[in-house]
């Protein structure tokens, strides 16, 4: 029966969850590409005007630009967080009604619904309440 809960659950959270880690992977790759970017355009400015407060001007730019961006990003993708930790609360409420409240376990979502906390309520044998969950 856990078995099952659990596929369900990442059954559901799973598309929400599947476009938070592309966009973050997305975010990842250009941050890199736009460090090297930023490497080559400072080692040119170092080199042909042989200024180092010009190279540090072109670094706080790109630091402020790469802060604004990951704040952005960020925004974004908070939604679909909250909305997948929604998703699971409902569902594991559902099912704890459904089944797990009566053999004494509860189950709860976990920090931005990344895993399930599975605890006992009532102070029974463990090895009586795993065999009533599984």
């Amino acid at each position: 029966m856990l078995i099952e809960t659990l596929e369900r659950a990442s059954q559901l959270v799973l598309p929400t969850k599947g476009r938070i880690s592309k966009a973050n992977r997305i975010q990842s790759f250009s941050i890199s590409i736009t460090s090297i970017i930023l490497v080559i355009i400072i080692c040119a400015i170092g080199i042909s005007l042989s200024s180092w407060i010009w190279c540090l001007l072109v670094l706080a730019i790109y630091g402020l630009a790469m802060a604004a961006f990951v704040f952005m990003r960020k925004s974004k993708t908070a939604i679909p967080l909250q909305s997948a930790h929604l998703q699971l609360s409902l569902f594991l409420r559902a099912e704890n009604n459904r089944f797990y409240i009566r053999n004494g376990v509860e189950l709860r979502p976990g920090f931005l619904a990344k895993w399930i906390e599975v605890s006992a309520i009532e102070s029974k044998d463990p090895s009586v309440v795993i065999q009533n969950i599984v």
